[in-house]
């Protein structure tokens, strides 16, 4: 009665055609005795911890009913969110995204799933939320219409990937190339071992930005932590607005850099066993002879 209502409502509002109320109820039908049963065998079979998430995307390949378009994809994700404790779903849907014919595609989200846009290599938009790691090892393009949570776009090794929102901690982790734009704020560690491309915050970052960073560049439009270029390598790390607490003592600070440096201003622990690279700080330079 509940599926019939809603399809009467539909047609009231001329949303739905009634000659494909039919194609509908098979189609739903489909989704939900292979597609789903072919997604809830994968779930059972990969209990999904670090150690098994490379071989649980690799492992969606070898069961059979597979969605073969965007709608069959997003009926799909509907099906999904109807259960419980399935949030490392993302796996599972990255890679039936990145097998479908389609170039651009558009999914809606009303729960954060893990893993979304893994490997990814089309035009992906995501509307709503994300849970961690969105955009692993993306090569595609990425746009995030909500929040995400902790290491988005680690290992990204691709063309760009755009968080409406704010991000939790490790964003840009271990970046190879492609550009991260963060609209709002992002945690702690952005851009932690970053070798490559570019990452933008248009808000504030929390501490320890650019940690162990080799190469590329990350740009804070608004206010940092402490410890701003913690073991830095290599790269540009640039900050517009503030940085740390500030201390009054420079002799204290330069122990704390534990190498030469030219001095022009100070931040809590700024450039903490810093060995390579710059810091920029409201305009400021910071560099390692």
């Amino acid at each position: 009665m509940k599926d019939a209502n809603e399809y009467l409502r539909r047609i009231h509002k001329n949303e739905l055609n009634p000659k494909k109320i039919l194609q509908e109820l098979i189609f739903k039908e489909h989704v939900d005795k292979d597609l789903y049963q072919s997604f809830r065998q994968w779930s059972e079979d990969y209990r999904i911890n670090e150690l098994s998430k490379k071989k649980a995307y690799e492992g969606v390949g070898d069961y059979p009913d597979l969605p073969e378009t965007a709608e069959e994809i997003q009926a799909l994700i509907y099906k999904i969110e109807s259960e419980p404790n399935l949030l490392a779903s993302g796996h599972y849907i990255s890679y039936c995204i990145n097998k479908i014919p389609d170039e651009d595609i558009e999914l809606e989200m009303k729960k954060a799933y893990s893993y979304l846009g893994e490997n990814n290599n089309k035009n992906l938009t995501i509307k709503g939320d994300v849970a961690d790691w969105v955009g692993r090892k993306n090569k595609g393009k990425i746009l995030v219409k909500g929040n995400a949570e902790n290491w988005v776009g680690a290992y990204m090794d691709g063309k760009e990937l755009i968080i409406e929102g704010n991000t939790g901690y490790l964003s840009g982790a271990y970046m190879k190339k492609g550009e991260l734009i963060i609209k709002k704020n992002c945690g702690d560690e952005p851009g932690h071992g970053l070798c490559g491309g570019s990452i933008i915050v248009e808000g504030n970052a929390g501490n320890r930005i650019g940690s162990f960073m080799q190469e590329g560049q990350i740009f804070v439009k608004g206010d940092a932590g402490d410890k701003v270029g913690d073991h830095l390598e290599g790269g540009d790390v640039v900050i517009k607005g503030d940085a740390g607490k500030v201390y009054e003592n420079k002799n204290l600070i330069k122990k704390y850099l534990g190498g030469s440096f030219d001095f022009r201003g100070n931040a809590k622990y700024l450039g903490d066993c810093m060995i390579g690279g710059s810091i920029e700080i409201k305009d400021q330079l910071y560099f390692w002879k």
